[in-house]
């Protein structure tokens, strides 16, 4: 039986809340260039039409941008939607498509950790020396969303699309990759959203 080491360690709700707000004004300005590792997306839900403007930590792995959450909100991303992204007070429209496989958000969640040695800042608590599972996946709740531009999108073939919720492909490894992974434990990390 796999040993779950991961522990979920996001900071107190009210605070993610009332940073949020915060971030959700900053980072839309030239402000925002002094906001790092932030950045704000700007999507529509696939189904409700609602408008979701959501703070996530942008940190850089692989040659990609990636961002890790447990949030409800992810669900939209399945098979790909467009998306706005703000950072440092430019914006990007770019694809963005769910991951949620437990195997590969490992890899990715693992990555990070090895870059910066710690996964405190977005929430996730591991013993010093241990490889991430996809049982501490699991345990922790976290998935991805990869972007890319979307003009590298491809659209599916065959069958009708609803606009309000195209499907799109992840883009090939070899090419141009922007991965966020949405991220907690960070004061404005999202990670606490989906308790909202």
């Amino acid at each position: 039986m796999m040993t779950v080491a991961a522990r979920d360690a996001r900071p107190p709700l009210s605070l993610v809340r009332m940073m949020n707000l915060i971030m959700r004004v900053f980072l839309r300005t030239p402000l925002g260039r002094m906001v790092r590792p932030f950045a704000l997306l700007e999507f529509t839900g696939r189904r409700s039409a609602r408008r979701f403007l959501v703070p996530v930590g942008w940190h850089e792995i692989d040659s990609g941008h990636v961002a890790f959450t447990p949030a409800p909100w992810r669900a939209h991303f399945r098979n790909g939607i467009p998306v706005t992204v703000w950072l440092r007070g430019q914006r990007q429209n770019l694809i963005g498509v769910l991951d949620d496989d437990p195997e590969q958000v490992a890899v990715a969640l693992q990555s990070l950790a090895d870059h910066r040695g710690s996964l405190r800042p977005i929430g996730v608590d591991i013993p010093a020396g241990h490889r991430l599972t996809a049982a501490d996946v699991a345990a922790v709740d976290r998935a991805v969303i990869r972007f890319q531009p979307a003009r590298l999108a491809e659209a599916p073939r065959g069958g009708a699309v609803d606009e309000a919720s195209p499907r799109m492909r992840p883009c090939p490894l070899g090419g141009l990759r922007i991965t966020i992974i949405v991220c907690g434990g960070s004061p404005i990390g999202p990670q606490a959203w989906r308790r909202q």
